[in-house]
Parts: structure tokens; sequence; C-alpha cells
């Protein structure tokens, strides 16, 4: 996509992410196409039913004079609507044009002039290329299904062509030229009615799509847009609502969805996502509605099976059920205790599945005697396909763990029987399932269009969906904003800031001042005992083991546990009015936990800035041992001093460690949010909106832009919306999107910075190809005879904004160019030989040097044309291959000499990129890297 188009996408995201929307389609330019066939189909045969009044009127013909004519009976013989195009208008709608149509048209004609003279006859009317251009608005109608309406429409004639039949010949050229005045204006004021009105009836089409759809007698999926159509440039977009419900029973679920990008394809008309909401939300109503349970009976296992339900074959695992309940057939009850949870990866779906088992012995009278209940935890597999226009599906089971939660016949070891569910549940419950999965659920129903040659695929959509809430606040955060570049941290990357933080925490904790405590306390049988503990100081302050979660819209939690803490200090005491004692004490806690949560922000420079947002410590066991003094005093006033240390250190921990938290501060300050780059440039690296923060990464949109230095002008373009892939083997992901570079394409040719002067001593000394007006006269005599025996120069100078795009492994460069040659006179003045166009197509190897984007470049394709000549007419082709020679030889190698000194990455202070490595993706480079710290 030309990235100054990508302004219309910031419009897009925040409409399709600010409601919930569970399925998403996108229509692509091939789906559009289609639909334009069917609009000018019935824009064909509409046009055809114009009808063309009677014309009538009085014209002043020279030598005749007045002459009063009249035309009739018209009617339309061929309306051919011959080539015809869409384009996406973002933000608004589609634009469809044709061109080159042609009209024939049939009528009768009569004269009358002198009065007496009448004449008549008939005549046909050709009009060719006719052109029509409407706008068609779409927009999301009271039902929730999509409408459209003509917003503007424009018809323009080209040639006339009239031939009469009957009567004077010598008339047909006479008044041609107000009949075709008359007929341009009739047709003018129907076409484009006829437009709206065929426009107009697309929307019944549309009224067939079904927004409500049953599934079965427990449940419906609506499928009612919640937002207006997302139209960029390559494709309209369909948030829809996506959700099954309870028939009759419209109860959300305790989740909501997740925030999700279609990918860029269009090699299908239609693109349909299906988020991991809709299928949990099924998931929600079907155990509502109480249809995840089961009763299995022994008559359900097919009888060749050596394994029966009846208290005898469970006897031979449980005795105490043969003995207690001997001869009697079983029933087990599976039934879901928790809404079943469905995550999908790439080409994987899983389940997982909470349920209880219970197990009775069928009386001979029919009533149930209750044996055991399990807990079962299933694994479990999806294989999803598509049949017809339904999504259907087959589940095998990966694993399965179980768990004694009540027993009526005493213990048993679970482990016993776990062979023998299992093989009751494959052979009965999953086909069970399967039977119901294999009969699909619907897709949106399309009314009179049919899904064809349809392929499903199963993408990442990683995270618990009852968790999904917080990340519809984070997903228009990062993408309504022009996030040129994302950093996404993992939790390998911020296990290793934990390390920083648990670090300095442990220093800081060791400083903590424990002030004396004094104060009377009553012990039997001495009675009051006034006591004091002085010069208390930390010896040991271990923070064992530590562990970070993150809080989905939030921040992180970070929690200390088997924390040892070791104090010595000082003691006094006096009783009985007279008696004093001292010595010293020795204090170890054991089990000291801490638990933080940390939010996170952007700073109003652009950085990221942290703070504790909750505190809590608790302790463990405290042991005291105290030295010299009366030693039957030890255990008589332990337990109060134990609470007075409890009390002074349960005061100093939390705010410490919000020092600690608070001090990383310091470090993210140092992050560089605008990066000098040359003489030319510097690129902000400010956030542009607050983190984003899921249960897998925290994500950090920022600027990525490129400006002139000192002059922040912005590009016309914007930013296209991008996702990074879920990777978690690095600390850090960086994606730098194809806007950043085209930003700087941007910068340096706004900054006269890519042109380029080529001279003679420039090129190689040992080069066959000289740059002399000799050496060019074999090519173009005409310059060696207007110009003998002097030197050249080129001036190679970029003529718009060079653009780079990025697929998979592939980054190219389409640069357009002028190339102007001069003979360079003795005096040094230049005399303009000629001025070749450019456009040429470049490869780009990019990788990583140290914490710096470099790159390489390598001519693919150049093709040239003559845009002046000052020496007379001359074939490009000629001399083409020089000029590629020299390129190749001058213009890139100085080039790749200033792309290899490469372009700095975010600057992150005292922390270091190790290990990176870097990719090509649609749209976008991804680097994923390992951090060190310098500090």
């Amino acid at each position: 996509m030309f990235p100054w188009r990508w302004l219309a996408l910031l419009a897009l995201i925040p409409l399709s992410l600010s409601a919930d929307a569970g399925v998403k389609v996108k229509l692509t330019q091939k789906g559009l196409d289609f639909g334009r066939e069917l609009v000018v189909r019935s824009l064909q045969e509409k046009l055809k039913s114009i009808k063309v009044p009677d014309i009538s009127g009085t014209q002043r013909v020279k030598p005749i004079g007045k002459v009063q004519y009249s035309l009739s009976e018209m009617r339309i013989g061929k309306f051919v609507l011959a080539n015809s195009v869409t384009r996406l208008t973002p933000g608004t709608g589609v634009t469809l044009s044709i061109t080159k149509a042609f009209l024939s048209l049939h009528g009768k004609w009569r004269v009358k002039y002198f009065r007496v003279i009448k004449d008549s006859g008939s005549f046909d009317l050709g009009v060719k290329d006719l052109a029509i251009t409407t706008s068609i608005s779409i927009r999301s109608d009271e039902t929730g299904r999509p409408a459209v309406a003509t917003a503007s429409c424009t018809s323009s004639q080209g040639g006339m062509k009239i031939k009469f039949h009957g009567g004077a010949s010598w008339l047909y050229n006479l008044f041609t030229s107000f009949i075709e005045k008359a007929l341009r204006t009739s047709l003018q004021k129907q076409i484009c009615p006829l437009v709206a009105k065929s426009v107009s009836d697309l929307n019944q089409y549309l009224k067939s799509i079904n927004v409500l759809a049953p599934v079965d007698k427990y449940a419906e999926i609506a499928y009612s847009m919640v937002s207006s159509p997302e139209i960029s440039n390559s494709a309209i977009g369909f948030s829809l609502k996506g959700e099954f419900y309870n028939r009759g029973l419209h109860e959300e679920p305790p989740f909501s969805p997740r925030p999700f990008v279609l990918p860029y394809q269009d090699q299908r008309m239609l693109y349909i996502g299906i988020s991991a909401f809709t299928l949990n939300s099924a998931c929600f109503v079907y155990n509502k509605a109480g249809a995840l349970s089961i009763k299995i009976t022994d008559d359900m296992i097919p009888a060749i099976s050596p394994i029966r339900l009846t208290t005898r074959a469970f006897g031979v695992f449980i005795p105490q059920i043969a003995k207690m309940f001997p001869g009697l057939k079983m029933e087990l009850e599976v039934k879901a205790v928790k809404d079943p949870l469905i995550t999908m990866e790439a080409d994987k779906v899983t389940l997982e599945v909470i349920s209880s088992l219970t197990a009775y012995a069928v009386q001979t009278n029919s009533s149930l005697s209750p044996l055991f209940v399990l807990n079962m935890g299933a694994n479990v597999s999806a294989r999803v396909y598509m049949t017809g226009n339904k999504v259907a599906g087959e589940i095998t089971l990966n694993r399965m763990d179980m768990s004694l939660e009540k027993s009526y016949v005493g213990d048993f070891q679970v482990t016993s029987i776990n062979h023998i569910l299992q093989s009751v549940l494959k052979v009965v419950l999953l086909p069970i399932v399967n039977v119901r999965l294999r009969k699909g659920f619907p897709l949106p129903s399309l009314g009179k269009l049919d899904l064809v040659n349809a392929q499903l695929q199963a993408l990442e959509v990683k995270m618990f969906p009852w968790r999904w809430l917080a990340l519809l606040a984070l997903i228009p955060l990062s993408l309504s904003a022009d996030a040129g570049v994302k950093v996404k941290l993992t939790q390998k990357g911020l296990d290793f800031g934990r390390e920083l933080v648990v670090r300095s925490l442990q220093e800081k904790l060791k400083s903590i001042k424990v002030p004396d405590i004094s104060g009377t306390q009553r012990v039997k049988p001495i009675g009051k005992v006034q006591y004091s503990l002085s010069e208390m100081r930390i010896g040991k302050f271990v923070l064992a083991n530590s562990v970070t979660r993150l809080a989905p819209g939030t921040g992180v939690t970070l929690s200390i546990t088997k924390v040892f803490l070791s104090l010595h200090g000082k003691w006094r005491v006096k009783y009985f009015r007279v008696i004093k004692d001292s010595g010293s004490f020795d204090l170890g806690v054991k089990d000291l936990a801490i638990t933080t949560s940390i939010s996170i922000r952007s700073d109003e420079t652009g950085r990221p800035a942290v703070a504790t947002a909750s505190c809590t410590s608790s302790q463990g066991g405290v042991n005291i041992k105290l030295h010299g003094g009366a030693s039957w005093l030890y255990n008589l006033f332990t337990s109060f001093i134990e609470k007075a240390l409890r009390t002074s250190l349960q005061k100093q921990i939390c705010p410490l460690v919000a020092k600690s938290v608070s001090d990383l501060n310091q470090y993210l300050k140092s992050i560089n949010v605008l990066a000098p780059v040359d003489k030319y440039a510097e690129i902000a690296y400010s956030m542009v909106s607050s983190p984003g923060i899921s249960n897998s990464a925290i994500g950090f949109s920022l600027k990525g832009e490129f400006y002139n230095r000192g002059l922040h002008e912005e590009p016309p373009f914007s930013p296209r919306p991008f996702v990074l892939p879920y990777q978690d083997q690095r600390m850090l992901y960086i994606g730098i999107s194809a806007f950043t570079l085209n930003s700087a394409c941007f910068v340096y040719n706004k900054a006269g910075a890519l042109s380029i002067k080529i001279t003679d001593d420039m090129i190689p000394a040992i080069s066959p190809i000289r740059l002399t007006t000799r050496a060019f006269g074999v090519f173009i005599p005409q310059i060696a005879k207007m110009f003998p025996g002097l030197k050249m120069e080129l001036e190679v100078k970029a003529v718009k904004d060079p653009l780079i795009t990025m697929e998979a492994d592939k980054v190219t460069l389409e640069v357009i160019s002028s190339l102007t040659a001069y003979a360079v006179q003795t005096n040094s003045s230049l005399s303009p030989l000629f001025v070749l166009n450019m456009g040429a197509n470049v490869s780009a190897r990019v990788y990583m040097t140290g914490n710096k984007v470099a790159g390489e470049i390598t001519l693919n394709r150049m093709d040239m044309s003559l845009e002046k000549s000052y020496v007379g007419d001359f074939q490009v082709t000629s001399i083409q291959q020089v000029f590629q020679m020299l390129l190749k030889v001058v213009v890139l190698p100085r080039i790749n000499d200033y792309l290899q000194n490469g372009y700095p990455l975010p600057s992150m202070g005292k922390f270091n990129l190790v290990n990176a490595q870097l990719q090509a993706l649609e749209g976008y480079l991804l680097i994923g890297t390992d951090i060190e710290f310098s500090g």
C-alpha cells in the first residue's frame, strides 16, 4: 500500500476495536470486483429502460430560416458498459467508474420550415465514450446489516453520431448540433437517478443477510454489525457481534472479545476471522443451558468392549464397590463445572475442560446409589474445518487428570481406575461430542450469496478469555495513535527486569533502620517488666524466591517469598523496681513475603514510568535468641518483643519497596526518545500511548518517525496498523514498520540529500567507460561533434520520495529520479546535454550491527526514458547499459557505505541489546533480542 494512503487506516482500527467484535469479515478488492459485476449487470439492464421523452423546438438554420422540429418514439437499442473499475475511498465507501460505455438510440424525426414544407423520417443515434462515476457510501443499518447508498454521481458523454433515414438528405447535417444538445440534456437527467436506483437495489441482497442464526434448541448466534464498516485502500472490514446466546435469553458472558486484526491477504474475495471469544461464548451458553453434561450407561459401550459399566468390573479396581453393591449395573454422569476454555495458536486449537464425574450403582428399582465423585481436568485438541457454509470440528483427548472429590465407599487410589474411565470416555463421550461438532456452526448467512472454495486456518489468539476485557482499553490506545515502531517486552524480559528490582530491593532492605523500642509488660510471676531494645541493625536480608505476573491493563505484580531476615541488637530490663539486667539478642524472621503491584504508564516525555500501586508484606516464624543476663527470662518476654519488632519492620518494608521501584525510573529516563541520525535527520521514539499489558507481554507503541533536524514536519502519509506475532524466546521484540523507513525517505528527499553528482574521477581508473564527450560520442555522435574533448558530469536526483515495501523475507525500494548529463567546459561551466527519467527497483538486505539496523542494496531493474535533449534525438537504449554500470560502480557503493553505518534503534540507556536477530515480514521488520545491563 502506498504509505501516503495509510492516513485513512487510523480511522479504521478504533472503530473495529472499540466495540465487541467477535467475528471480523474482510471484503477484498477481488470480492469488490465480484460485487461490481453484479452492480454493472443490474445497471446495464436499468439503463436500457431509459425513457427518452419527446423533444421539440424551433431552431434558426441558415439559409432556411426557422425550422420547427420534433423527435419522438425514441428508445434505447443498446447500452454497453464496456470498462468498469472500483476504488475504495478510505473512511467513506467505494467509487465506481465506468468508461468507454456505448449507447445506441432509435427514434423518429419531423421538421417543418417555410411554414408549409414538412418532412419526416427515422434516425439512429450512437453515443460513444460515455462515462459514469458514482461514489457509494457504506454504513450499518438499524438491524446491524450493511446498507449502501449513492453519495454522488456524475456522467459525461463523448462523441455523438446521428444518422437520418428518409426525407431530404440535405437536412441531415443542418440541425444535428441542436438535436445533439437536446438529446445530451435528456440523457444526462436520467443516467444518475438510474445509477442510484441500481445501487439501492443492492440492499435487497444485503437485507437477506441473517444477523441472528439459530444453531440448535439451546443456542443462536448473533452476527449483527457492532460498528460502521471500516474502509481502507485495500479492503472493507466488517466487525460483527459473533456471540452465542441461549435461545430467547441474551445474557452476556463474564468476558469480552480480545481485539484482533486480520492478516493482509487478498487472494480470496472474503476473509472471515472467528475469535476465540465466539467459541468460548458457545461454551458459556451450552454450560449455562446444562447441555454440557452426559449420562453414560453400560448399553452405550460397544458390546465387544471388555470394559463394562458394572459393580463387578469396577470391583476389580475398588473391591468395596463389588462388596457393597454386588451384581449391579453402573451409571456415570459427566458434567462441566466451569465453562470450557478454547485457545488458538498457529494451526492449533485446544480445549481445557474442568468437569466432575459422579459414579452411581443402579439399584434393581432403578434408583441410584452414589459411589464416588471425581474432579476431572481434560486437555483436548480440535481439528477445525469447513463443511458448506458451516465451521465444523472433531476433537481428540490429549491428557486427562483425575482426583477424588468425594467417596461413598471409602478411600481408594484414583490411579487404579484412571485407565478404565479414560477408555469409557474415549469410546462413548468423545464420539457423541464429535457427532454434534460435525454438524457445524453456521457462518454469517449471505442470503443469496454462497461461499465456495473456502479454506480454514487457526491463528494465534492465546489469552484466557475472562481477562480479555482489559485488552479492549489497550488496543485503541496503541493503534489509534501513529505508531511506527512497536516494542514488546516478554515474560523473559520481565524476569530480567525483576532481577534488577530484587537486587536493588535487597540492598535497600538491608539499610532498614529499626528504631529503639521500649515499654512495660506484665510478666507472670514477676509482675511489671520495663524493657528496651536498642542499637538494632539488619545482618542479612535474603530475598530467596521472586516471581512476576502481568496484570492486564494495569501493570506487573511482583511477589517475593521465602525471605529471610536476621537482626542483631541490645536488650535491657528492669523489674521489682531495682533489679536491672541487659545483654544482646539475635532475631531471625523466616518466610517473610512481599507482594507489590507496579503500574506502568507513559510520562510527559513519552518515556515509560513505573510506580508502586499497592504493597503488602507478611512475616512467618520469628526466632529470638537472647545473650547475657538471666537465662530464665529468655522465654518470658519473647512474645511481646516479637510483636514490637514485627510492627516496626512492617512499617518500613513497603516504603522501601516503593523507593526501589521508583529508582527504576532513573534507568527509564535514560531512554533516548529523539535520536540524532546524521546532519539531516533525527528519529523520534517517544511513546504515543500508554503501554498495552496482556497476560504474556507488555507492548509499547512508539512514534518511530524520522524528522529533519530541528524541523518536525509530518509526511503526507501515516502508519498502517500492524500487530507483532506471538513469540517469547527473546526478552524483547521490536517491530519497525515501512512507515518508519518511508518517513526517512521523505526527510532525506526534502533535505535534498537524495542527489549525487558523478564526475569522471569518481569512476575507477581501470573502468573502460569514462565520463567524457568522446566516450559518449560512440553512442550519441552529436555529443562528440558539439562538445569535442570535454569531460562530463552527471547529476542524479530523486524526483519523488522513494517507496519502501516489505514482504516476508523481502524488502524492496522503488525510486523515481532524474539524470541530467552536462559537458564540463574549460572554464568549468556546465552545458546541459540531456535529461533522463529513471525508475529503479532495488532489493535491500537488512541486518543488525550492534544496536543499529543497517542495510545493503542491489539493483534489480532500471527503466529510462528521454525527458529532454539539448543535442537532438537519440535512442536511450544505446546508453542504458552504460548508465546501469555507472550507477552500480559509483552510486550504489556510496549509498551502501552510508547504509552500513546503520540507523539507531530506541536507545536503552544502560541496557544493551544482545543476540539480536532481524526478519522482514508483511509491512514491517521484526527484531528479536535479549538485553544486558551495563550499569
